[in-house]
Order: C-alpha cells, then sequence, then structure tokens
C-alpha cells in the first residue's frame, strides 16, 4: 500500500481532491512497477538450477493470455518447448502462494475465487481448476477483463 501512496504523491503534488485519472495512473504504475516485479522476486528461485529463463518464459506467457481466467493445460501449450508439466506445476503452486493468483471453486452452484490469503470457500491450490490472475496483474499487462 505504501508503493501505491508513493506513485500517488509523485502525480499529484497539490492539496485538494485526486481526480480520478490520476489515481487510475497511480495504480496503474504501482501495478506496472512493484507489483509484477514482487511477483517475479516471489517466483525466482523455486525452480532448481539456473532458472531464470523458464521464469521469464512463465511470466512471458502469462501476460500473453487472452483473459484472466486460464488453466494449466494453455500454459502447457506454451511453454511445451521451455518447461516440463512439473516445472510448471511448481511455478502455478509459487504464483498462488504469492498471491498472483487465485483458484476458482465451485460451491453449492455458486463460483467461487480463493486467494492463498482470502478463502471465499474452502480448498487451496489445485493444478486441474481455473485460474484467475490478480487484478494488478492483469492491470499491468493489460489483459482482458
Amino acid at each position: 500500500m505504501i508503493a501505491l501512496m508513493n506513485e500517488l504523491k509523485e502525480l499529484h503534488v497539490r492539496t485538494g481532491p485526486v481526480p480520478e485519472s490520476t489515481a487510475k495512473e497511480a495504480v496503474r504504475r504501482y501495478c506496472d512497477s512493484y507489483f509484477v516485479r514482487e511477483i517475479s522476486n516471489g517466483l525466482s528461485r523455486v525452480l532448481p538450477g539456473s532458472s531464470a529463463t523458464k521464469v521469464l518464459a512463465f511470466a512471458e506467457a502469462l501476460s500473453a493470455l487472452q483473459s484472466r481466467y486460464f488453466r494449466a493445460s494453455q500454459l502447457e501449450v506454451a511453454l511445451s518447448d521451455v518447461l516440463d508439466a512439473g516445472d510448471l506445476r511448481v511455478l502455478l503452486r509459487q504464483l498462488y502462494l504469492v498471491g498472483g493468483m487465485g483458484v476458482q471453486s465451485t460451491v453449492g452452484g455458486s463460483k467461487h475465487t480463493n486467494f492463498v490469503y482470502r478463502r471465499a470457500s474452502g480448498g487451496g491450490f489445485s493444478y486441474i481448476a481455473e485460474f484467475t490472475l490478480h487484478n494488478s496483474l492483469v492491470i499491468a499487462w493489460n489483459l482482458h477483463w
């Protein structure tokens, strides 16, 4: 939150109400710089050996998704020449654990999104579930809402 407020202070140097356009630009800058960097840091070093290329390819594949909603199978196809299924599973689980994505679940006919820090319904990470990228990544990568 401090990083977002710093962006806002940098853009809005006068007193008085903050225009909506200024607030939106502050959120966009926060998403582009701070949040994406923090998520990337959270993914680094989870794979054995020198895996920077694999993590970069993973992030690039996520940023090229057609929607904020996706399944592991979509990434398996896009990353088949870079990552094996085991590495992909590790990276997706870590993305969930660092708060970069939520896992969709259906309980009593209602669809819920569970993030590691906020669970609307029981459950945790599941490789076969549908995933939802965090809003900040969606904004930073300009993905379809």
